[in-house]
């Protein structure tokens, strides 16, 4: 397998983002997980996944949470080098709301930095 092909494979940036937040819409936290480069940020999913074990009911909350983001705008990725920046734009309440988020390169593949 050539390093062309491999990438050929890959998400783009922007796409990682949209995965992240349809992840997280349906409590999908080892896909989430995957999309996610900080560590701290899959603290923080393992956290919210243990949360929603121990009390089911918050389910339902974890997925109005994202559900706005999850069905948001992603603006088209703007990569310099091994870093990227996406915006979605989305409503949250009849306000317009919006999130940019930092993904890096690992291993040839684009993960949210923040």
């Amino acid at each position: 397998l050539s390093v062309h092909s491999a990438e050929k494979n890959n998400q783009a940036p922007d796409a990682v983002v949209k995965t992240y937040y349809a992840a997280m819409a349906k409590c999908d936290f080892a896909t989430a997980k995957k999309c996610l480069a900080a560590k701290e940020l899959q603290q923080m999913i393992s956290f919210l996944e243990e949360t929603v074990k121990k009390n089911p009911s918050s389910k339902s909350d974890v997925k109005e949470e994202y559900a706005p983001m999850a069905a948001g705008k992603f603006a088209t990725a703007k990569i310099t080098g091994n870093t990227a920046k996406v915006t979605v734009t989305y409503t949250v309440k009849k306000k317009q709301k919006k999130e940019t988020h930092t993904l890096k390169k690992v291993d040839n593949t684009w993960k949210i930095e923040d």
